[in-house]
């Protein structure tokens, strides 16, 4: 109940930016498509003019294309722009920083072997949280009902073991389990306190869920929440089975990352993943192997630190349907390309890989990198 009325009381007296941010994002999903695209277009066509005004690195690539922000009139023209790849942030994190700009700096290790340093500023920070309440509203969750979270990334679990992050998750109701420090004995604990917890919504890492499963089917255990988020790592049909088996048909596919936030998010139509384009605009380019192609993806909200068709270095494929909820949001097949595995190391501590990524969090200067 406690946790109920926080959750309300937050809704009521939260940053109206931010309300008013949730509020557009709920019924820009129903909007017809041309209506989504005419928005966008808007954001791009704002955040070109900025980029080539205020970022150094823009203003390069524009004169050397021989063009201004304003003869990009059309996304044909707009596709035409050259692909951002993470070699290209890695040298020019100075130049590709708004002259001016507020914000703070932010890391990824890399599920690709390619750890990143980038910026992120407050309008961004604020959409960002919106993309992640808004993947929770498609699993169904209501503020103030029973949370765990079974995370590992320190950049997240600083903020939970604090004085501050403790009572937080308190009164939310959240359980927080660090997935990066757990062995076969803790995860048999873990079993059995989610077993008696009965929690109503679990966060994890898809190699982290599969670890549950199969510790809850081996101690015959029951769990039934009303919805599990997978991210992190692709939800092959074979681990969706298997989660399926143990927890039921309540399973969601989540696909994000760092540098842009929640990309696409699956509904209880389980059909494919929404791509949340009240944040980011995404191309899926090149014709791969049954179709896929790379996912490049373009930020309308983070102007301090501008990602202008970014190649995240995963791939996937158009739904090329709607889905059967009605939303008009663009439809994924799938997200194809990442593959984190668990370690066992000599001591027995179950390591997801995902914690060697977090590693280079701080690192400076490494452009790739090999655990062996």
């Amino acid at each position: 109940m406690l946790a109920r009325l926080v959750y309300a009381w937050r809704n009521l007296t939260g940053p109206r930016g931010r309300r008013e941010k949730k509020g557009l994002a709920k019924e820009m999903q129903w909007w017809p498509r041309e209506r989504i695209s005419d928005w966008q277009w808007a954001k791009v066509k704002e955040l070109l003019k900025h980029a080539q005004s205020a970022v150094p690195y823009y203003q390069h690539l524009f004169t050397g294309l021989g063009i201004q922000a304003g003869d990009i009139r059309t996304w044909d023209d707009f596709a035409h722009l050259p692909i951002l790849t993470k070699k290209d942030i890695q040298g020019n994190l100075d130049r590709l920083l708004a002259r001016g700009a507020r914000a703070v700096e932010n890391q990824t290790g890399g599920s690709t072997g390619q750890p990143l340093r980038f910026y992120q500023d407050k309008e961004y920070t604020e959409w960002a949280r919106v993309s992640v309440s808004w993947g929770f509203g498609l699993c169904g969750f209501k503020g103030g009902e029973r949370q765990v979270y079974l995370w590992g990334s320190d950049h997240d679990a600083r903020w939970h073991v604090s004085l501050k992050g403790r009572l937080r998750n308190l009164t939310h109701n959240i359980r927080f389990i660090d997935a990066f420090d757990i062995t076969d004995r803790q995860l048999k604990r873990v079993a059995q306190e989610l077993s008696r917890r009965q929690p109503d919504y679990i966060w994890a890492y898809a190699s982290t869920l599969a670890l549950l499963a199969d510790q809850i089917a081996k101690d015959g255990l029951e769990l039934h929440p009303k919805g599990v988020q997978s991210t992190a790592g692709t939800l092959y049909p074979s681990l969706r089975n298997k989660l399926e088996r143990v927890f039921g048909k309540v399973v969601y596919d989540r696909y994000g990352c760092r540098e842009v936030a929640n990309i696409a998010h699956e509904c209880n139509e389980h059909q494919g993943l929404h791509v949340f384009s009240a944040h980011n605009f995404v191309e899926i380019v090149g014709d791969g192997d049954l179709g896929l192609g790379k996912i490049i993806v373009t930020n309308l909200h983070n102007h301090a630190f501008p990602f202008i068709r970014y190649d995240t270095g995963d791939v996937a494929i158009w739904a090329g349907r709607q889905c059967g909820c009605g939303r008009s949001f663009p439809l994924l097949e799938r997200v194809a390309g990442r593959t984190v595995e668990i370690i066992t190391s000599p001591s027995g501590k179950l390591i997801d890989g995902e914690f060697f990524t977090h590693l280079f969090y701080k690192v400076k200067g490494v452009r790739r990198f090999q655990v062996v």
